[in-house]
């Protein structure tokens, strides 16, 4: 997929005239990097379709079908209104110039071909990416990249990777970086759902681990209110996932980790969450009226013995 990304035959050809890019969630920091590489290594500058109703789009279309004097023309459109329109149109474009589109992948259906896949799964086609910098030093950035992953134990997708490539850019190894501004430069949500998850387990020994690399992100306020949403949600799916209501279960378990919604509540009783949310409750009262900030290490050890 990324030695079709990177080759400047994809974008040249004449049989190819729409190039799908899809992913779950649009990654900005990649298309940033990706279209200065297409303009700086291969001289391809492309004209953004700003299309807010149907009636902007019937006025593109001039534009589409034809060319002056033979010139191809690259166009960029990122997937937003009136798609279904787009989408049909582009399903019999044949030129002459060459549509770069993103598609969310939920979107995506057969009469799309030419499709490149944003979502890599392995850390050497995160890797490649590196390219996307012609002239940058490839080693000491991937290197660089690949010590904060064995450092933190995480899997990065590809906007993560891509801001931390620019870093790397600026520094030689891991010892001029500090980790704990890693969570503040790339996006938290993972390291939250798998701290979440060992939370839910009582997993003590992996629930420290992760919680010895996020804690200092963000203030003791934000964790307590973080914990009691997690107990609170945790305690209605069970509830509601023993009553058979699985429309309410799948509502309440937004933001719950993927694991535990599977099986993992099966294994926790709702009770206990009921308790350790009613000991952060005289925590969070106690804090904010002067008390010790040792109160939230002595929930997490309470809550891993079942201690209330």
């Amino acid at each position: 997929m990324l030695a079709k990304l990177l080759d400047i035959n994809t974008f040249t050809s004449y049989q190819d005239h729409v190039i799908y890019f899809t992913a779950n969630t649009y990654p900005f920091n990649f298309f940033k990097l990706f279209f200065n590489f297409l303009n700086k290594q291969h001289r391809i500058k492309t004209t953004n379709l700003f299309i807010n109703n149907l009636a902007e789009w019937q006025a593109c279309l001039p534009n589409l079908e034809m060319s002056f004097l033979g010139q191809k023309s690259y166009y960029w459109r990122l997937d937003a209104k009136n798609k279904q329109a787009i989408y049909k149109y582009l399903a019999n474009y044949q030129g002459p110039h060459t549509i770069l589109i993103f598609v969310n992948s939920d979107d995506l259906n057969s009469n799309q071909k030419n499709i490149i896949n944003l979502e890599l799964k392995t850390n050497k086609e995160l890797a490649s990416l590196v390219r996307l910098l012609p002239g940058a030093n490839y080693l000491r950035i991937t290197n660089f990249i690949k010590q904060v992953q064995d450092k933190l134990g995480v899997q990065l997708n590809i906007d993560q990777f891509c801001i931390l490539i620019q870093y790397g850019l600026l520094v030689r190894d891991l010892d001029e970086f500090d980790l704990k501004w890693v969570y503040q430069v790339i996006d938290l949500e993972q390291s939250l759902f798998d701290l979440s998850k060992h939370f839910l387990f009582r997993d003590s020994a992996a629930f420290y681990k992760s919680w010895a690399t996020v804690s200092t992100t963000y203030p003791e306020q934000f964790w307590i209110t973080f914990f009691s949403e997690q107990l609170f949600r945790a305690h209605w799916f069970i509830v509601y996932q023993k009553e058979q209501n699985f429309r309410l279960a799948k509502q309440i378990g937004f933001r719950l980790s993927f694991n535990f919604m599977k099986n993992g509540w099966r294994y926790l009783d709702p009770n206990l969450l009921l308790k350790a949310h009613d000991f952060l409750y005289q925590a969070d009262y106690q804090i904010k009226n002067g008390g010790s900030e040792l109160w939230l290490e002595a929930f997490f050890n309470k809550f891993f013995k079942s201690d209330f």
